[in-house]
């Protein structure tokens, strides 16, 4: 029995020394683990913010400033076409010529009747002078002056109208008439668009709306890789019921070259913001998805910034979110956590 007592004793003394090694050991153990996470290395580039212009990149078509339908203004056959489809136009310029017809005969009767009525009006009122008619013979035979005079500018207008002339000065993009064919007032003859200045038609999202100003400037980018200055001439008041968008229209100059209806891209000066200009690979996720960067703090410390995207760039983005300056994990990004120590190096720049 009091062998089993002394054995019980020995092994309670041997447990209360082991637990007390454990418990010594245990910060130490802690230690080893954050100096073997501080073995890690990352490279860091200093990046300062920078003043950007932000801006509304929008969506849409190279449409003419001005395009019309032709229409004929009276009755009669085509008899020469001086413009045909796709031919450059000065405005005013004759485009084609109807048929006289019996316009020419109606015209001479018209001006002979002009004529009568003007004489036979020229010579009662002569005659009232020596008191041979009354006044309202002479008011009758003006009103028949007036009558024929007006009959015969109709009939002039109407041989006018038979030559047609370009209303401005564009392209003819569809002839809508062949020689020969017989046409009456109000038929479409060609249509014409105006290419010396084109606007820019673009969707712009409700949430941008606050920025449009008409008379600023904007960027756009033809499908074609031409890009031409303009400035908002309109923003339309009421927005797309199905979209939700805005309809912005820039006026363009010098695009006289140029095809309509071809896709644009529009860059429009937001706002003036501070950003960084970053690699688009330096972008990343934390655990609840949201994007940012990863810098290191004067405590060689790894810190997560989320940030949003301000502009893109050719070899890179601008992002806001991230102080005046920081240092900017640049390689390694992807093996390190939030609050983790790392060991720095900071990459040279060739």
């Amino acid at each position: 029995m009091k062998h089993a007592f002394t054995i019980s004793i020995g092994l309670l003394l041997l447990l209360i020394v082991w637990m007390a090694l454990g418990y010594q050991s245990a910060p130490e153990l802690m230690q080893q683990k954050e100096e073997e996470v501080a073995e890690v290395s990352v490279e860091t580039r200093q990046s300062n913010a920078q003043s950007v212009i932000s801006s509304i990149k929008a969506y849409g078509d190279l449409l003419p400033l001005r395009e019309t339908q032709v229409l004929a203004e009276t009755y009669g056959k085509v008899e020469s076409l001086i413009k045909l489809e796709g031919d450059r136009v000065e405005q005013e310029q004759l485009l084609l010529k109807l048929s006289l017809e019996d316009r020419g005969v109606k015209l001479k009767r018209a001006q002979a009747k002009t004529l009568e009525a003007k004489n036979r009006y020229q010579a009662t009122k002569n005659l009232k002078t020596k008191g041979f008619s009354a006044q309202q013979q002479i008011d009758e035979l003006l009103a028949a002056y007036e009558a024929a005079k007006a009959e015969e500018q109709i009939l002039r207008q109407e041989i006018a109208q038979l030559t047609v002339h370009a209303p401005f000065s564009g392209v003819i993009a569809e002839q809508l008439v062949e020689v020969g064919d017989y046409i009456f007032k109000g038929n479409p003859l060609f249509e014409l668009i105006d290419t010396q200045s084109m606007v820019a038609k673009v969707s712009v999202a409700q949430t941008d709306y606050p920025f449009l100003k008409a008379g600023n400037p904007a960027q756009v980018l033809l499908a074609t890789g031409e890009q031409l200055t303009g400035k908002i001439r309109f923003i339309a008041p009421k927005a797309d019921e199905n979209t939700k968008t805005f309809k912005v229209e820039i006026l363009l100059q010098g695009t006289e070259n140029l095809p309509s209806g071809i896709s644009v891209t529009a860059q429009i000066p937001k706002a003036q913001e501070q950003a960084h200009f970053i690699s688009s690979a330096l972008l990343t996720l934390d655990d609840r998805g949201v994007i940012g960067v990863k810098t290191v703090d004067a405590e060689s410390r790894v810190q997560f910034y989320p940030v949003q995207i301000v502009q893109a760039a050719q070899k890179g983005i601008y992002v806001s979110g991230l102080p005046q300056q920081v240092q900017l994990i640049v390689t390694g990004q992807g093996f390190v956590q939030t609050g983790q120590k790392v060991i720095v190096a900071e990459k040279q720049e060739h």
